[in-house]
């Protein structure tokens, strides 16, 4: 049986096109964080043994960006998710269409995301395993709220799904 995350949460082709796309876009939030961390942290460019570190980093940790891109998953098909089927007149099917409009808004989604320097610090030291002052619930926490202020919804601390209740 499918997990329903909401009551109208029925579209599985868009659920199964955006859990094929979630290892490459997870990619991409990593790649902009970390281009923007260093933008941000280092604008002269001076290299020490952190910048060294980052910009060398090619394999990362997935845990706390993979809840985040679970969020925004979920975020999405609430929002934008319709469980009709429509007619698609450019031949190309509905699993392609989903996936192309999905991956639009996770590239518009990760730019303003990426623009927030606590944001990139968080994705920075989740992925990189750089040492933590905080455990790995106390960076879900963060992330949660952090997407629950920017899309003004909240996201419930059990289930990680969005309520009906507006903040």
């Amino acid at each position: 049986m499918k997990q329903l995350f909401f009551p109208s949460d029925k579209n599985y082709i868009l659920k199964e096109a955006q859990g094929v796309k979630k290892e490459e876009l997870l990619c991409y939030l990593f790649r902009k964080a970390k281009a923007n961390y260093l933008l941000l942290t280092n604008p002269l460019g001076l290299e020490d043994d952190t910048t060294l570190r980052i910009k060398d980093s090619q394999k990362f940790k997935l845990e706390i960006t993979s809840q985040l891109y679970d969020y925004l998953a979920v975020i999405y098909r609430y929002k934008y998710g319709s469980n009709q089927l429509e007619f698609l007149f450019d031949e190309k099917s509905h699993w392609e269409k989903y996936e192309k409009e999905w991956t639009l808004v996770f590239y518009q989604w990760a730019d303003e995301f990426c623009r927030n320097r606590v944001f990139l610090r968080l994705v920075i030291q989740s992925t990189l395993a750089f040492p933590l002052n905080m455990n790995p619930d106390q960076c879900q926490i963060k992330v949660r709220k952090m997407v629950s202020q920017h899309f003004k919804m909240r996201i419930d601390r059990r289930t990680g799904l969005p309520s009906r209740k507006a903040i």
